[in-house]
């Protein structure tokens, strides 16, 4: 797990935050992912201290909206080098903070049966990395869900 996840486990002070962690998925998150959705709160523009924090204001409006989009998707960069890297023209740094949703995802939170859609996960595969030539080895990005209720 990563620290930030640890600190705020084990921090009373929050313990919302470690909630909204801990029932986002089992496990709780995925490290090293970039889960797919056109975004409901835009990332460059939405930057907050934790993944524990995305994942709150994922919460916060996992409640269908008057569009029918409701956050049941959320992508944070925790990156300490303060930059998280995509295959897109933005400059992504630390403490973005994607809300998402994905329509068609069928809420299953077995990653090994679910349809949700994921931009990369894990390491970046040579071939890409040949194309790519400034990604770095690993998906730097962490990522978790809302299951509908």
């Amino acid at each position: 797990m990563l620290a930030w996840h640890q600190a705020a486990a084990s921090n009373p002070t929050q313990p919302e935050q470690a909630r909204c962690i801990a029932h986002t998925w089992a496990p709780p998150l995925q490290e090293h992912a970039d889960y797919d959705g056109p975004a409901l709160r835009w990332g460059l523009t939405h930057k907050l201290a934790s993944a524990a924090q995305c994942c709150q204001a994922c919460k916060k409006l996992s409640q269908k909206q008057p569009d029918g989009s409701r956050c049941n998707v959320w992508v944070y960069c925790p990156s300490p080098t303060g930059e998280c890297w995509s295959p897109d023209i933005w400059n992504h740094t630390t403490g973005e903070c994607w809300l998402k949703y994905q329509e068609g995802w069928d809420g299953v939170t077995d990653r090994e049966k679910t349809n949700l859609a994921v931009n990369r996960r894990g390491a970046y595969p040579p071939e890409f990395r040949a194309v790519h030539t400034t990604a770095p080895e690993m998906v730097a990005w962490v990522a978790g869900v809302f299951p509908p209720t």
